[in-house]
């Protein structure tokens, strides 16, 4: 199992980084993750997140926190898939 972070790091700002995004690119982020998905399906796994302690929380970046904060956090959950 690995860690990538070219998913989360894609959206990055060029000069501020994390704290200023770029635009949400839905296609961008499904062309990242599948290229990991392929890569690594004959060798291991992929570890797939939205976030961890040192980034700005999903629900802020993906979700809509005016109007559907707990819906957009139920949204974003990891789910067990078997």
């Amino acid at each position: 199992m690995i860690f990538q972070f070219e998913h989360v790091t894609q959206q990055w700002d060029a000069v501020y980084g994390k704290w200023r995004p770029k635009p949400f690119d839905l296609v961008n982020l499904k062309t990242v993750l599948s290229k990991w998905q392929l890569a690594l399906s004959e060798d291991g796994w992929n570890s797939l997140f939205w976030g961890n302690h040192d980034l700005p929380r999903a629900v802020s970046r993906y979700g809509n926190v005016t109007g559907y904060h707990v819906e957009s956090a139920k949204m974003l959950r990891p789910r067990c898939i078997s």
